[in-house]
């Protein structure tokens, strides 16, 4: 028995909401999300992402034994427009206190991936 249901649409609103990242908070982005994901707003905010949570008890820095011999990983290769962007990214995340310069004699890759605007993403 076959029956037709009607069309199941959702209903978008336009809600200001942001991504995690290192821009500053005033570049707010405009997303259509539907209105029950509207009470998860405050996970979007770039107010709370451009600051760390506060220091805790547990907080440790992990120590390598020392002579320890390292793995050495590949390292991948960036274009000139990667280079800039892994430049500005680590500048400003270093600027808001996201990271620090390193401690470790290790190296990792640094990679982007394409963002739907044209933009890059850091790996």
């Amino acid at each position: 028995c076959l029956v037709d249901l009607p069309a199941l649409t959702p209903t978008y609103s336009t809600l200001s909401i942001c991504a995690t990242s290192i821009e500053s908070p005033a570049s707010q982005e405009h997303f259509q999300i539907p209105q029950e994901y509207w009470a998860f707003q405050d996970v979007f905010s770039k107010v709370v992402a451009t600051h760390l949570p506060p220091n805790r008890p547990w907080d440790c820095a992990i120590d390598l034994l020392p002579g320890a011999k390292l793995s050495k990983g590949y390292i991948y290769p960036l274009s000139i427009p990667e280079q800039a962007a892994m430049e500005e990214y680590i500048k400003e995340a270093l600027q808001q206190g996201f990271i620090r310069p390193p401690t470790s004699p290790a190296a990792l890759s640094f990679f982007f991936v394409a963002k739907k605007d044209g933009g890059l993403h850091p790996l």
